[in-house]
């Protein structure tokens, strides 16, 4: 296992009287097994379609943050490295990633569906030469905050439409550029040129990226549903590694061949 130390800031105690000051160290934690290392390369070496950025959780509700780069293989999902981590910061991600990449500096050109806009420039530093998007999820997500958790009461009409953006993106979007502040929801998503989706092939690839995270995030809520909330790490770490990892999740892995 790779550990990146921040420090000593785990675990995380639900009571704040036995929590560490807010100056204390922070704590990270990769996983990149030799077994994931396979599957990268697999990755690389095989036309296995884009790979995918996720982060879940929250450091300051949970007390920590698990970031995910997978992709899919054989309609499975495959996440090929785990960073959780008390405290995010960019050139976390960045020694994350570059431990990732500097295993084959040979890489070919890929795709890589990334978790937010904020995401591109640190994942074009460590992949320059890939195709750097934004994931449909995300966008989804957003649009739904912002219509159906927001603070401004929007019309039933546009309610619905937010509903079904993600079955029926182009058509749901058309219905809400009238709304403001979609629009410049929109606009603002979408201010680089790079990440609109040129052509057909583009499109369902932009179409399965909700398809693809939408999956894998279902996989890691069921993984974790006996994980109790108590706000530690390194029961986050016992399950990544003890049922996540090859072999202990049903059907899992299951054709891949087994690593020696």
């Amino acid at each position: 296992m790779l550990i990146n130390c921040r420090g000593n800031r785990v675990p995380y105690p639900q009571d704040e009287r036995f929590r560490s000051r807010d100056s204390g160290d922070r704590r990270a934690f990769g996983f990149w097994s030799p077994f994931q290392q396979d599957m990268w390369k697999i990755f690389l070496s095989k036309d296995a379609g884009p790979c995918y950025l996720d982060a879940v959780f929250d450091p300051k509700q949970n007390g920590f943050q698990l970031w995910t780069l997978l992709f899919e293989y054989g309609g499975m999902t495959v996440p090929v490295s785990f960073l959780i981590t008390t405290s995010v910061t960019t050139g976390l991600l960045i020694d994350w990633l570059m431990e990732i990449a500097g295993d084959d500096p040979g890489m070919p050109k890929k795709t890589i569906f990334v978790n937010t806009m904020l995401a591109y420039d640190f994942v074009g530093s460590v992949f320059p030469e890939w195709d750097i998007r934004y994931a449909k999820y995300y966008i989804v997500q957003e649009l739904r905050e912002l219509v159906l958790r927001g603070d401004h009461l929007h019309e039933e009409s546009t309610v619905r439409d937010v509903q079904r953006i993600n079955a029926e993106f182009l058509s749901a979007f058309q219905a809400l550029r009238s709304v403001a502040d979609i629009q410049a929801k929109m606009n603002y998503v979408f201010s680089r040129k790079e990440w609109m989706p040129k052509n057909k092939a583009e499109l369902v690839l932009f179409n399965h990226s909700s398809d693809a995270l939408s999956r894998w995030r279902y996989l890691l809520w069921m993984t974790m549903l006996g994980c109790p909330s108590t706000m530690r790490i390194d029961v986050v770490l016992y399950y990544l590694h003890s049922v996540l990892m090859p072999g202990h999740c049903p059907g899992y892995y299951m054709k891949f061949p087994k690593h020696k």
